[in-house]
């Protein structure tokens, strides 16, 4: 990858148009089940007093997935639990840990108190994954909820169905909830489940670096150029969109 600058854009140049099938629109799939391991055996509980990154990943299918839903058991939710300090959020992996966010996912519309297991699940509109890459499910505690938790399983198969390539992670990552630094990888796994949309045949990125470890910020008090260079295709390009990833909008 060539570069000029701050990693600031991720470029999605568009194979000429003479070229292209035309793309199914995400929205009118049905979601499907990609992986889960929330059948098999329950092992030890997860307490929220710390922060949790479960790495999955994804199958073949050249043109990608949307993710649309993501199921976590939860061995026990307290009367005291505050729903908002809890962020789940998916991040592309980064040396064997979470680095940038991909996005961020909705909440369930509630966490019914329970000292029993139960399954909740977190929605999205759609997050872009691509084929044959490992990702991480991240659950970022802005408090500490050490009687409630998730449940794992010391089982390292997934269940039946699963999407072909699809898989979770045999280890979890920790640690601290106030913490930013550094994991610590344990034997067991979240008890998880991924769903959403194969995306059909269509146009693929040609070049980003979103999944790339993160800069220093660029503020909007400049203006700023980034270069980029196209392919070799004698009849040119179309630029129909570029992604960029903003540190902060207030």
């Amino acid at each position: 990858m060539r570069r000029v600058g701050a990693p600031l854009f991720a470029l999605a140049l568009l194979l000429p148009l003479l070229a292209l099938a035309p793309a199914s629109p995400a929205g009118a799939q049905t979601a499907q089940a990609f992986v889960a391991n929330t059948g098999q055996a329950d092992g030890a509980s997860a307490a929220l007093g710390n922060d949790y990154a479960q790495a999955f990943t994804t199958g073949s299918n050249i043109w990608g997935y949307s993710l649309r839903s993501v199921d976590a058991e939860f061995f026990a939710i307290d009367s005291g639990f505050d729903s908002s300090s809890l962020t789940a959020s998916i991040h592309a992996s980064s040396g064997g840990s979470p680095g940038s966010s991909l996005g961020t996912l909705a909440n369930p519309a509630s966490f019914p108190v329970s000292t029993s297991d139960q399954t909740l699940t977190f929605t999205s509109a759609g997050i872009d994954l691509a084929a044959s890459t490992t990702y991480f499910l991240v659950i970022d505690m802005g408090s500490a909820h050490a009687v409630s938790g998730l449940r794992t399983t010391a089982s390292d198969s997934e269940d039946s169905g699963a999407l072909a390539g699809w898989s979770i992670g045999d280890s979890l990552l920790t640690r601290g909830f106030a913490s930013t630094g550094s994991w610590t990888t344990n034997a067991p796994s979240l008890k998880v489940g991924f769903a959403g949309v194969a995306t059909e045949a269509g146009p693929p990125n040609f070049v980003g670096n979103l999944g790339q470890a993160d800069g220093a910020s660029a503020a909007l008090g400049n203006d700023f150029a980034q270069a980029f260079t196209t392919g070799g295709y004698s009849f040119g390009y179309y630029l129909l969109s570029v992604r960029v990833q903003f540190s902060n909008i207030a």
